[in-house]
């Protein structure tokens, strides 16, 4: 496990048969920068596993247009995580680049000789009851109303790469 910054970690190069990465990417600046740096520790036919909220869900679309602030206050008020924004708890602040939704891992591994094995869709932000149809009716206007360019059947992408 890697606690740091992985823009700036420097490991050897062509070592590692896998690499897991949950839900980090969509909180770095710069996130293709650290894909290269993961592709260079793998070996040839090695795997890469990332785990992400897909930046063109529409969970990912609120989240990226709405402030720090507001995610802060839904997770201590709305959720009611009593540890909300205290140090070692998220909400974390994200910067979703590009590279962090399905569009953009499928450009990175045809233009970095990747093979994509697997690909998942998966996760919601649907609750129960009445919130949870309220949350459904939300998702599903701003999915109808974003042309179909929102995911709203699911909120987070899992990818099984292989390096050639």
């Amino acid at each position: 496990m890697i606690v740091g910054d992985l823009r700036s970690v420097d490991l050897e190069k062509n070592r590692y048969d896998v690499i897991y990465n949950s839900y980090v990417l969509e909180h770095i600046d710069g996130a293709d920068r650290v894909l290269a740096k993961f592709a260079s520790w793998l070996k040839p036919g090695g795997i890469l596993i990332l785990r992400m909220p897909h930046r063109n869900s529409v969970k990912g679309f609120v989240t990226r247009v709405t402030p720090f602030w507001f995610h802060m206050f839904y997770g201590k008020y709305i959720v009611r995580f009593r540890d909300a924004g205290k140090t070692g708890f998220g909400p974390y602040p994200t910067f979703y680049d590009p590279i962090v939704s399905r569009a953009g891992i499928q450009e990175y591994c045809r233009n970095n000789h990747f093979i994509i094995k697997e690909e998942y869709g998966h996760g919601s932000a649907l609750g129960e009851g009445v919130t949870g149809f309220l949350i459904y009716l939300f998702v599903r206007s701003v999915s109808f109303l974003s042309l179909g360019k929102l995911a709203w059947e699911y909120s987070d992408l899992t990818y099984i790469l292989e390096k050639e």
